[in-house]
């Protein structure tokens, strides 16, 4: 398991979010991140393997610039978020996660 954060940019402001886990699908990076509390003090990683019940999401990433920012969107086609999610649980079950 990864930890690291992405801050994801709105129009309603930022998202702070904690990602948990990375793979790459088809020559695609993707993200299984969620979203961070207000509690800096907190591991929200180690939190997450605490409490499956956390609401988290797949993020793919679109570009990169040449300063190594990402560019990322929230997987929102059921047929490919049911397919890197499959990944996800496949990785997850190494660390005895269950993601539902």
């Amino acid at each position: 398991m990864i930890s690291s954060e992405i801050v994801l940019k709105g129009d309603s402001g930022d998202i702070v979010v904690e990602v948990i886990e990375q793979t790459i699908l088809d020559g695609v990076n993707y993200v299984l991140v969620v979203e961070k509390t207000g509690d800096n003090s907190k591991d929200v990683a180690s939190d997450f393997l605490e409490d499956i019940e956390e609401d988290c999401f797949i993020l793919r990433e679109v570009k990169m610039d040449a300063n190594g920012i990402a560019e990322y969107e929230i997987v929102d086609d059921d047929s490919e978020y049911e397919k890197v999610a499959d990944v996800f649980k496949k990785i997850l079950i190494r660390d005895d996660i269950e993601l539902v």
